[in-house]
C-alpha cells in the first residue's frame, strides 16, 4: 500500500544524514516518491513538493535537474506547491505510444507521438487541477484510468491507483513499488546522501 504522510515523516526522522531544508531534502523526496521510476518499474512519477521544499526546488532547480538522472517537467507551480513529473524520456514515450494509450490520449486532444508536445498539453491541463489522464503517464492501466474518469462504478481495490479490473495483477505491481521505496530507504539509512546516490546509479 501507499506510504502515508506520517510514515514518510517518521522515515525522515530516522535518517542519519542532514535533511534540513536544502537541495538534499528535495532530492530525498524526489528519490523516495519516484523510486519506482528510478528503478525502471514505472515510466514516470508525479511528485508534489510543498512549503519550504517547493521553495528550495524553485531556488535550486538547475542544480537539482543536473544531479537528477531522470527528466523533470514542472506541470504546475503556485505559491504553495510545485507539481513535478519525474520521468525517463525513452520509457515514457514508448509507454504512451502504445496503441491503447495513444488512442485514449488523442481522443482527449493530445498530439500523437511527440513527447514534448504531449507534455505541453498535459501541463496546460494542470491549470484546472490534476487531470484523470495523468494515470496513463504514470503507467496505470488505461482501462482503470477510463473507469476512474467516468466515475460510473466503484473500484474493486484502491492502492497507488483505483483498480477496476485486475486486482491481483495490480497488487503485485503495488508490491514492486513498495519494494523500490524500501530499497532506496535502506540506502539512505546507511548514510548515503541523495545526491551521492543519484550520481552513482545507471538507469536501465
Amino acid at each position: 500500500m501507499k506510504t502515508c504522510p506520517c510514515e514518510y515523516r517518521h522515515f525522515m526522522d530516522e535518517l542519519p544524514i542532514d535533511v534540513s531544508p536544502s537541495i538534499e531534502t528535495v532530492l530525498f523526496k524526489l528519490c523516495y516518491h519516484a523510486a519506482p521510476t528510478i528503478s525502471g518499474i514505472k515510466p514516470s512519477s508525479l511528485v508534489v513538493l510543498k512549503g519550504s521544499c517547493a521553495r528550495h526546488f524553485v531556488k535550486h532547480e538547475r542544480d537539482i535537474k543536473r544531479i537528477m538522472p531522470l527528466d523533470i517537467e514542472i506541470l504546475h507551480k503556485d505559491e504553495k506547491r510545485v507539481s513535478l513529473l519525474v520521468f525517463n524520456s525513452d520509457t515514457l514515450l514508448t509507454h504512451i505510444s502504445q496503441a491503447e494509450n495513444m488512442n485514449y490520449l488523442t481522443s482527449l486532444g493530445y498530439p500523437a507521438y511527440n513527447l514534448a508536445t504531449v507534455l505541453g498539453r498535459l501541463k496546460s491541463q494542470f491549470s484546472s487541477g490534476c487531470p484523470s489522464e495523468i494515470g496513463v503517464f504514470l503507467g496505470y492501466p488505461v482501462d482503470d484510468v477510463i473507469a476512474f474518469q467516468s466515475k460510473c462504478e466503484k473500484p474493486l481495490f484502491i492502492g497507488y491507483w483505483s483498480v477496476y479490473n485486475d486486482v491481483q495483477g495490480a497488487k503485485q505491481i503495488f508490491e514492486q513499488f513498495d519494494n523500490a521505496r524500501a530499497h532506496i530507504g535502506q540506502i539512505f539509512r546507511s548514510g548515503t546522501s541523495p545526491s551521492s546516490y543519484l550520481q552513482s546509479i545507471t538507469l536501465n
